[in-house]
């Protein structure tokens, strides 16, 4: 059954086909079927069992087996023909090896796309080089970042080989990609776009009749998977012909080259490291107040600020401000539910540690913080430990800051990493 369906023109055969070949009872089928799909040697869905005949190992394997055990072909004959295969598919094995190791990866670059503005001569060949052709990096580079004409790409939800929707193209997954999304942060039926990239072979810069093919070939995926709107982008390790170039453009699909690739998965990387930084890194605590949990909290503090490197001194300084916090909070927080809520968000060169609770704010650091102070108060808060503790927090961290939240107060405090 493996090898029937195996050597069928869509490498599949159906469910109850082979239930009922096998004969076996319900339990050991979904067992055989479920062996096979966690080793990858065949996936199954509802109604069909579909090989991976993408396999070489694999495929000599069964082939192998199949002539010896049903077809009750001699064991030297089976060897000897399978061996001379594999070295008559050496050479092209290799040329497939090599092929995707220099491929551009334009499945995972569209799978990358989402929602990033990028100059538009990124996806025409023309106008790109026509602009900066021959010029020094740094200068595209520069010429790039005042470019005014955008395109502004789609949020990509799904992309994968293109020979996962048709067996008429028959081209690495790396080489070829359809890439579903939608054009804005809508998520309608006006606004869902496929993207249908593919990378061609050309040593020159891609002729005409090899772009008009790769367009028709693209498009009649398009109408027999029956998508709706779409968009063509084709990319030559040179770029295009003028005429290819026009051809492009009366279609309205884009064309780029390899080194237009480049930079444009470089813009995009950078932005999405900007982004990332953006966004920097936060972690959530809440803690009982008494029993010495403020323990819990320093311990937790120490092992974030070891991550991103802090010194041991500034360790246990962060430390000790987060514990006199922590006690300040428990001695004179109003809290019904007696607790203490404490965020740490990791910056590029800094660590801040919010603590929150209901309590009142202190005369001496309200005082600090533009609000009016009661003299009075003062005097008392300096006798008393709390104004104490927060005066030693002050001296510890590098930014204390007091403030009135919707419930109490929070107090935030702030670390620079320094080198």
């Amino acid at each position: 059954m493996l090898f029937e369906s195996a050597t069928s023109d869509a490498h599949k055969a159906s469910l109850w086909a082979w239930k009922k070949r096998l004969g076996v009872d319900a339990g050991d089928f979904e067992r055989i079927v479920d062996a096979l799909h966690v080793h990858e040697l065949a996936n199954s869905s509802a109604a069909f069992i579909e090989v991976n005949a993408d396999s070489y190992v694999w495929m000599d394997y069964l082939r192998a087996h199949y002539k010896i055990e049903v077809a009750g072909e001699r064991r030297a004959l089976t060897v000897a023909t399978t061996l001379l295969d594999s070295l008559k598919r050496a050479p092209q094995a290799m040329a497939r090896k090599y092929r995707r190791e220099a491929a551009l990866g334009l499945t995972d670059l569209v799978s990358s796309f989402n929602l990033q503005s990028v100059p538009a001569s990124l996806f025409h060949y023309d106008r790109f080089a026509a602009a900066h052709k021959g010029a020094d990096p740094e200068e595209v580079d520069s010429a790039l970042d005042a470019e005014s004409d955008l395109i502004r790409l789609p949020q990509i939800v799904l992309a994968t080989g293109c020979s996962a929707y048709s067996t008429a193209i028959q081209c690495e997954k790396e080489r070829c990609a359809v890439a579903h999304g939608f054009e804005a942060a809508d998520y309608t039926d006006e606004s869902e776009v496929v993207w249908l990239a593919a990378e061609i072979d050309s040593k020159l810069e891609a002729s005409r009749e090899l772009t008009q093919d790769w367009c028709d070939r693209l498009l009649s995926l398009a109408q027999e998977c029956h998508f709706g709107r779409v968009r063509l982008w084709l990319v030559a390790p040179e770029g295009f012909s003028p005429e290819a170039c026009e051809l492009l453009n009366k279609r309205e699909a884009y064309g780029s080259s390899r080194r237009q690739v480049e930079l444009l998965t470089d813009r995009i990387k950078t932005q999405a490291r900007e982004a990332e930084s953006a966004h920097p890194d936060e972690y959530e605590m809440v803690i009982p107040m008494g029993s010495d949990t403020e323990l819990i909290a320093a311990h937790a503090v120490e092992q974030i600020a070891r991550r991103v490197n802090f010194r041991p001194e500034a360790i246990n300084q962060i430390k000790t401000a987060l514990i006199e916090a922590c006690i300040n909070a428990a001695e004179h927080s109003l809290s019904p539910d007696r607790k203490i809520y404490q965020r740490f968000r990791v910056e590029d060169d800094k660590l801040v540690v919010t603590v929150a609770s209901r309590g009142v704010v202190p005369a001496n650091l309200a005082g600090q913080n533009g609000q009016e102070t009661d003299a009075r108060n003062e005097k008392e808060d300096a006798k008393s430990r709390r104004g104490w503790g927060l005066k030693l927090i002050q001296t510890l961290m590098d930014e204390v800051e007091f403030e009135r939240v919707d419930d109490g107060t929070q107090l935030k405090m702030t670390k620079y990493r320094r080198t």
